[in-house]
């Protein structure tokens, strides 16, 4: 049976489709041209793929959209959508010559592969959200890479010799966290944490911190790094803390209930698998135990980097849902703010970093959400606290499913200072234009994200 693969191209840019795929001899020899009549893609007819994410209770359907979908640098997940048979691809945009070359590899995947391009010149119908039976199902890997790891193994020497007012000369992170944890801290516990434990502690300057405001608790620092808890042990001493080595993702070393505090700073992210990563922390927690966190979040990238995050997680953070449902199975509330002065936010994380006017644009952005009392994804970061208290937070934070998750994200813009919201929409073009998005990928947006396609129309406007 031939593989068929639907390839729906604005008409737009059939005439360049065309050439680039005839300078690829396997996609071309295979290629039949549907009625070239005025056509409309009906996108509740699209074929799909169901994307799970890996490690995490996220999940997708969605056809290939292209460049959107493609394995770009620099995003942490490799989708796998343009090698799967029975997935229809979107032009949308980007650079034909690639689009070709995919369809050159999927060829060679496939002798039997058929490609029927399909001009449009509308676009009708919502794209379901629900998966259909027979449609495939792919598991999206990430990477789990500790971008410090290679600091710590070339510095240990350096910052084993120094004292540490002056690791900062190295390019260390020498921030102590503690006063970031300790307002969440304060607000949940009940009494003295017998067992304090920082998880991802690098060098264990937060973690000693902990140990000099809870001198009646033992506290422990884990860390996957042998280097950083050898600078660690040999820097910081006190009768009750101690170093060990832990992989995140792996369960904790401590038995059901042994653990009164548990803390982390941007460390929980480096778990592979996020879901299991969270159960094994809550596993561990006493009765009226607490668990605070300060991370980045997953929904500042899918604000961020729009129209980039439509098709996949950028960079993959911390996910509130996966956190929010491993606390409840364990009988835990969940309360997520904005981290004190907005620590951490900065331009560099996002994709129209490069952009002199974006940043200058976050630059003021900052000073106005630090005004604002509520956490919203244009925060960078977030402190996660888990404890018996009931606590409310924004209903979408529970969103499993991807592109529900992504509308309601965007739909925050409206909430946003004015300087805020001027500093969104000029990202979300700059990425537009970097990607070469195609005018009639604007037609696709009611499709995709009905409930916010009327704000996301500024975003295909030709200003930059």
């Amino acid at each position: 049976m031939d593989d068929l693969l639907r390839l729906f191209v604005p008409r737009a840019l059939v005439a360049e489709t065309l050439a680039a795929l005839a300078r690829e001899p396997a996609p071309a020899r295979s290629l039949t041209m549907a009625d070239a009549a005025p056509a409309v893609l009906d996108m509740a007819g699209v074929r799909c793929a169901l994307v799970r994410f890996a490690g995490t209770n996220l999940h997708m359907r969605s056809p290939y959209l292209h460049p959107l979908s493609m394995d770009l640098d620099g995003c942490e997940y490799r989708m796998g959508l343009s090698a799967l048979p029975g997935v229809d691809w979107i032009v949308c945009g980007g650079e034909m010559n690639e689009l070709a070359y995919l369809l050159s590899r999927r060829a060679a995947l496939s002798p039997a592969l058929a490609v029927s391009l399909h001009p449009f010149d509308a676009v009708s119908g919502t794209l379901s959200r629900e998966p259909r039976p027979g449609e495939p199902v792919v598991t999206a890997p990430r990477t789990t890479e500790n971008y410090n790891q290679d600091f710590w193994e070339q510095n240990k020497k350096n910052l084993l010799h120094s004292d540490v007012s002056g690791w900062g000369a190295f390019g260390a992170n020498t921030s102590d966290c503690l006063g970031l944890l300790l307002p969440s801290v304060g607000k949940c516990l009940r009494r003295v944490p017998r067992l304090i434990v920082d998880i991802g502690c690098g060098l264990g300057i937060t973690t000693h911190s902990l140990a000099a405001a809870f001198p009646d608790s033992r506290v422990v620092g884990l860390e996957l790094s042998p280097d950083a808890i050898d600078v660690a042990r040999a820097t910081f001493t006190r009768g009750n803390l101690t170093f060990a080595p832990h992989d995140i993702s792996d369960p904790l070393p401590f038995e059901e209930g042994e653990v009164d505090l548990a803390v982390a700073v941007n460390a929980m992210a480096y778990a592979g698998n996020q879901l299991l990563a969270a159960r094994g922390v809550f596993r561990t927690l006493s009765p009226e135990g607490t668990f605070v966190h300060v991370s980045r979040t997953l929904d500042s990238h899918l604000f961020w980097d729009f129209p980039l995050s439509m098709a996949h997680p950028t960079v993959f953070q911390i996910n509130a849902s996966d956190y929010i449902q491993a606390a409840a199975a364990f009988g835990f509330a969940t309360s997520v703010k904005p981290v004190p002065g907005l620590w951490g936010m900065d331009s560099e994380f996002f994709q129209p970093r490069r952009l002199s006017r974006f940043k200058d644009l976050f630059g003021l952005c900052n000073k106005f959400l630090k005004n604002v009392p509520a956490y919203l994804p244009a925060m960078s970061h977030a402190v996660f606290s888990h404890c018996r208290q009931p606590a409310p937070y924004p209903a979408y934070l529970d969103e499993t499913c991807y592109f529900a998750r992504l509308e309601a994200v965007l739909a925050t813009m409206l909430r946003l200072p004015a300087r805020a919201q001027e500093a969104a929409l000029v990202g979300w073009n700059c990425t537009r234009v970097v990607m070469n998005l195609h005018r009639d990928f604007g037609a696709l947006l009611p499709s995709l994200l009905p409930g916010v396609s009327a704000m996301l129309d500024v975003v295909m406007t030709d200003s930059e």
